[in-house]
């Protein structure tokens, strides 16, 4: 591209340096009316200290100063300044001031006299180049730092991942769970210290062991990988691991696939966490807690039959001494005393029995929208004699749950009725079933109104024979807890007293049991 000298830099530094004080006054004004700053110099010396003395954009140097020589002055200002263009002009022009000029790289040679124009024009474009020139020696600059600066940017991230790269080393080193990298085909390509400590080799000779050989029972280890390389990962995955000296271990695994940059499955990385101690700690805890809730079943037994036997017996006992005397009147009412004992330990065996029932559950898919709507067409009647209003709300979307359809209508009727039991004397008695469907489950919601649970009977839900109904056995809810655990699924009450009770469940669901099947 082309210069543009009529948009030369203005105010630009020129210097003439002529002993002719008429041709440099000449030069000063031509100059002077383009625009330019220009600065006079009659002699060698008088230039020289101005060339010390500033910095100008271009020169306008006669060859012969006087006693002194202007090519002296041209090489005097390519050590002072050697950006700056240098323009020689001479009235008696010779073949050596010409080589002196080419040699010394000045910029233009001009023989007096010279015209305005050409004046100007060479000026010009004499001021041109020095803008060239110092607009290339800032970028040069400009690129000199950036250059600096990327190379402090490099140095200092390249120390950051470095110290990175430290800290993830002593992270997988130091951590207190295994961590490994294994192949596709069970070799390991790295474990850390705990990994070592945890199967009893030592580290060379683990990197050697087939890593499926460790897995206690190779089922499990088909399972783990049909189930990560269908999800991608696994989660707290159980498996029992053997050890060098064929100890098992219980341990929870959560690992992700490794990929190959073409996409393709190199293998596995991931945590592995033992669990031996704390599940023997756990079935200590569950052995207490299994003594402690018989100890309930059994005070509870003691105190729910032994009352009516009690009963029984006073009533048997003092009708068998006054048998002759009472008329049959009063033999009755005895007798019928008696028989009514007899039933609430009738009613209380059936309880029992109901503890024990469904041990077999048969588990399939139930679509929960026409399943709902078969129990309701079974409660509806009875609950509006009780003027109790029961509302029904299922997602759009089909939801299907995995369960017993039998087990699970047992849980709905026990729950209604504690719903029933907890809506006496309340205005608008009220009962939702609310239907979502979950992430791989279904959860199903009993909503009333009712008179709801203080904490103390919160705290108390699910401990067999507890009650707050005088007609209760308080084995209802420890059934209800037992049915959804044999199904899978789990159960969970809140309450305010005074507001009501909300008792959510929560059961596999169609697309977890499909997930499961595959592993």
């Amino acid at each position: 591209m082309e210069p543009d000298l009529n948009h030369s830099p203005a105010n630009s530094q020129v210097l003439i340096a002529d002993d002719d004080r008429l041709a440099a006054k000449a030069f000063q004004r031509m100059l002077a009316a383009d625009g330019r700053a220009v600065h006079v110099a009659n002699s060698f010396t008088d230039a020289a200290g101005l060339l010390q003395a500033q910095k100008f954009d271009a020169l306008l140097v006669d060859i012969f100063l006087g006693q002194d020589d202007g090519i002296a002055l041209l090489e005097m200002s390519k050590q002072l300044q050697p950006d700056t263009p240098v323009i020689l002009i001479t009235g008696k022009p010779t073949v050596e001031t010409a080589s002196a000029a080419v040699r010394l790289k000045a910029y233009d040679y001009l023989s007096k006299p010279i015209s305005k124009d050409r004046l100007c024009h060479t000026v010009a474009k004499a001021l041109e180049i020095k803008q060239l020139r110092s607009a290339k020696q800032k970028i040069e600059i400009e690129n000199q730092r950036y250059r600096q600066d990327l190379e402090a940017l490099v140095t200092a991230r390249t120390d950051k991942l470095i110290q990175s790269n430290l800290r993830y080393q002593l992270l997988f080193e130091n951590s207190k769970d295994a961590i490994f990298m294994a192949s596709r085909e069970g070799h390991f390509l790295a474990i850390n210290e705990a990994a070592v400590q945890l199967f009893g080799y030592e580290r060379a000779e683990l990197l050697l062991v087939q890593a499926t050989l460790l897995w206690a029972d190779t089922g499990e280890y088909e399972r783990f990988q049909g189930q990560i390389e269908t999800q991608g990962f696994v989660k707290d995955f159980a498996v029992r691991f053997a050890k060098k000296d064929g100890t098992t271990l219980d341990c929870l695994l959560t690992a992700n696939l490794l990929h190959h940059p073409e996409g393709h499955i190199e293998g596995y990385q991931g945590i592995i966490r033992d669990i031996t101690d704390k599940k023997r700690l756990e079935s200590v805890a569950e052995a207490a807690n299994l003594m402690e809730n018989l100890g309930y079943i059994f005070s509870g037994i003691r105190h729910e039959i032994g009352n009516p036997i009690n009963s029984i017996k006073m009533a048997l006992s003092v009708l068998s001494i006054h048998l002759d005397r009472y008329p049959p009147e009063t033999i009755r009412q005895f007798v019928e005393r008696a028989m009514g004992e007899v039933s609430r330990v009738e009613y209380l065996l059936k309880a029992l029995k109901n503890f024990s029932m469904y041990e077999t559950t048969e588990l399939e898919p139930v679509a929960m929208e026409p399943f709902m709507r078969r129990f309701l067409a079974l409660v509806e009647e009875d609950f509006a004699q009780k003027k109790i209003r029961i509302n029904f709300k299922v997602p759009e979307m089909e939801t299907v749950a995995i369960a017993d359809q039998r087990v699970f209508h047992q849980v709905l009727l026990n729950l209604l009725t504690n719903a029933a039991d907890a809506l006496d004397n309340t205005e608008a008695p009220r009962i939702d079933i609310v239907v979502q469907h979950l992430p791989g489950a279904v959860q199903v919601q009993v909503i009333d109104n009712g008179c709801g649970l203080s904490e103390s009977e919160q705290r108390n839900l699910f401990r067999p024979f507890f009650t707050s109904k005088s007609h209760g056995t308080g084995l209802g809810l420890v059934i209800v807890r037992k049915m959804l655990a044999k199904m899978n699924g789990a159960i969970r009450i809140d309450s305010k007293h005074g507001q009501g009770t909300t008792v959510t469940m929560t059961l596999p669901g169609e697309e977890h049991h499909q997930n499961a099947a595959k592993t």
